[in-house]
């Protein structure tokens, strides 16, 4: 349906809407959600910020494909300054899935291939906001980053946004 829609705005909350795909439909899906990607990312007023429906649109679009099928697509004919937050896009939603479905260590090696401004966002967001990411499992991932810095960086990160939520002033 979203993508018989004629208007962007109604494509958009129909995309964020989808839930409980059958498994036969997800291929067909994917391939409408990847047309919609490619022609997103060849539009010449491409960005990331204000309220430019690609903007808005692009997001979602790479956020739901990430979800539906688990993996990271590289968009080669993105201008090359976005492509790697095209990419981190993606990988939130894979690294909350892999958390949600209990592979920290699998969520751990995405959030580490994540450029290093994108990750302390992404730990600091999970904290300072209420997520939907499970707490332990993303506790075991922040545990199992492989390089102490990241690690180091990353549990500091997470718990100044906590910080910032308030949660901790009752233990201090």
């Amino acid at each position: 349906m979203f993508l018989a829609s004629a208007d962007w705005a109604d494509s958009h909350r129909l995309l964020r809407a989808i839930r409980n795909v059958p498994v036969k439909t997800v291929p067909r899906l994917v391939a409408a959600i990847d047309r919609m990607i490619d022609f997103s990312v060849g539009d010449r007023e491409l960005t990331l910020e204000g309220p430019h429906h690609t903007a808005i649109t692009l997001r979602e679009l790479l956020s739901r494909r990430a979800f539906l099928t688990g993996k990271i697509r590289a968009l080669p004919a993105a201008p090359l300054s976005m492509q790697s937050g095209l990419a981190a896009i993606q990988a939130e939603e894979v690294i909350a899935l892999a958390l949600a479905r209990d592979r920290p260590s699998l969520a751990a090696a995405h959030y580490a291939a994540l450029p290093e401004t994108e990750r302390h966002n992404l730990v600091s967001f999970w904290a300072r906001y209420h997520s939907d990411v499970p707490e332990r499992p993303l506790m075991r991932m922040l545990l199992a980053l492989p390089q102490p810095e990241v690690r180091a960086l990353a549990i500091a990160h997470y718990v100044t946004g906590l910080a910032q939520r308030g949660l901790l002033a009752p233990l201090l």
